[in-house]
């Protein structure tokens, strides 16, 4: 019972809202901020990755329309292959003439994508028409692995989370550091209150403080107990100097009200 006592203060207390606002504020804000800020990332790396296929592919194209025998488009086939840029590279004729790269895996199917990851098989498979000098056309297939881009989709990813991880830290830090500079005074106000209402009259409460909001309502209520004890100590006088005259008159006195009632 104690306990939930306790967090009912808290909650209900100025550090209390403070927290729990700033918790609100980020479970809204950090959804939206963060998780927008790298899915945006994310895409970029990926039309990145589709416009570097798309001119790559293109260059390829006009390389083996230079033509050339079977051997030779072969030769060019595997070139590609081994430059580290693709896993998958074809040439088929209009014929149905098929040449394949010889690093080309035989489970390898071309099933063309149309965007980043779209078969989730860590290929982006191709296609370009192309015009041989030698005579005939072909299409040019390739696949380029996807897994480049993943890793950078996924390292940003994980910087974002570090990022987002710090950024609650560091809330949190400031917001440690905030709530005292605030809650001080007040509790140091709150204080001086209680002591003057007990009859310590002359207790001032005056309280140093960077927020004006806070140092202005030290000065006024500074300023009233000042103007309370100042009419007190007046009426407190007002009073002895009628209590001397009582006791040092000699004749009776009697009080009337208007009508001359006694």
């Amino acid at each position: 019972m104690a306990r939930h006592r306790g967090i009912s203060a808290l909650l209900h207390s100025f550090a209390g809202h403070i927290v729990l606002g700033g918790a609100i504020i980020h479970i809204v804000l950090i959804p939206f901020l963060f998780t927008g800020v790298l899915l945006i990332v994310a895409q970029g790396y990926k039309e990145q990755f589709v416009q570097y296929v798309r001119h790559d592919i293109s260059q390829f194209a006009e390389h083996l329309a230079e033509g050339g025998d079977a051997e030779h488009l072969r030769q060019h086939l595997d070139e590609i292959a081994l430059s580290g840029r693709t896993v998958f590279a074809q040439l088929i004729f209009d014929n149905g003439k098929v040449i394949s790269a010889s690093s080309n895996k035989p489970s390898a199917k071309f099933d063309e994508d149309f965007y980043f990851g779209e078969h989730n098989d860590g290929i982006y498979y191709i296609s370009l028409p192309v015009d041989l000098k030698s005579g005939g056309a072909a299409t040019l297939h390739l696949g380029y692995d996807e897994a480049t881009a993943q890793e950078q989709i996924q390292s940003t990813y994980e910087r974002g989370t570090v990022l987002a991880i710090g950024y609650i830290l560091l809330s949190l830090l400031l917001v440690a550091i905030l709530i005292p500079q605030l809650t001080r005074p007040l509790r140091k106000l709150r204080d001086a209150a209680q002591k003057i209402a007990s009859g310590q009259a002359m207790e001032h409460l005056h309280v140093k403080s960077g927020i004006y909001e806070i140092s202005d309502l030290s000065d006024d209520l500074e300023r009233m107990r000042h103007e309370l004890v100042t009419r007190n100590q007046a009426i407190a006088a007002r009073e002895e100097r009628i209590r001397a005259i009582m006791d040092n008159v000699v004749d009776g006195i009697i009080t009337i009200d208007r009508n001359g009632i006694i």
